[in-house]
Formats: C-alpha cells, sequence, structure tokens
C-alpha cells in the first residue's frame, strides 16, 4: 500500500514538471500544511519536522493544478514549496487531499473513458443500436 508522502508525490508531479522540483539540498519541502499567512507558509513532513519559507510577492499558487492565491490555501492541505534558497518560496503547489491528481493520474482512467478505460457508453465494437452498417439491432438478424 502506498504511503500518504508518496501519494502526494505522485500527485504532484504535473507541478514538478512545471515549476521544477525542489532544488538540490533539501531547499524546498513536502508536506502538509500547518500554518499559513500572506507572509509565510509552514508545512510538515510526514517525521513531523517542519519548514517554514517566506513567501515571495511574485510566488506563484496552484491548488488542485488550477491556479490560485495564496488565499485559497489553508491548513491540512498538502502541498510542495519550491524555494531556490530554503527561505523564500517561489512557488506552491497544493492539494485539498491526497491521491492521484484530477483527469486519472497513476491509478486510474480519466473520467473521460480516454486511454486506459472504456467509452462511458460501456464498450467497444458491435453494431450500433439503429443497425447501422454493422448489421442490424440485437434481436433482429
Amino acid at each position: 500500500m502506498l504511503s500518504a508522502l508518496t501519494l502526494l508525490s505522485l500527485s504532484l508531479v504535473p507541478a514538478i514538471a512545471q515549476h521544477g522540483p525542489p532544488a538540490p539540498g533539501g531547499k524546498g519541502a513536502v508536506g502538509k500544511i500547518s500554518a499559513i499567512s500572506a507572509a509565510s507558509i509552514t508545512v510538515k513532513n510526514r517525521e513531523g519536522t517542519a519548514s517554514t519559507f517566506k513567501i515571495s510577492s511574485s510566488a506563484t499558487f496552484k491548488l488542485d493544478g488550477k491556479a490560485a492565491k495564496v488565499s485559497d490555501l489553508a491548513t491540512g492541505q498538502f502541498a510542495m514549496v519550491v524555494s531556490t534558497d530554503g527561505t523564500t518560496t517561489t512557488a506552491i503547489n497544493a492539494r485539498t487531499k491526497m491521491g492521484p491528481p484530477p483527469g486519472g493520474g497513476p491509478g486510474g482512467p480519466p473520467p473521460d473513458g480516454g486511454p486506459g478505460g472504456p467509452p462511458p457508453d460501456g464498450g467497444f465494437g458491435g453494431p450500433p443500436p439503429d443497425g447501422g452498417p454493422d448489421g442490424p439491432p440485437p434481436g433482429e438478424g
């Protein structure tokens, strides 16, 4: 079974691709938001170690994969804080709950039946319901 931190890491893959991973040397952080204000954010990792960062005036924010404001973030959400210097954040990517990102990331097909899942009408092939070019409707042949 996947740990909460593993699921968080998987759910933040799109954010990492857009903003890059935390800087080498552990200058960023991943964990649960334990405090947030317009000026700073504190996240605790799964071991309970807290990391606090000043929020840059040019920082970008995402919540559940969508553009957000710092006021949209809240304690209890899961976040990846990107920092180049270890004290100030340049990007915060947060999720309201653990799990794969919207759109069926690791662990499941997208809800529209795209790659990895059948269409919502139940399947592929077979005659069309109106008996079109593939043959008559079921029971009429």
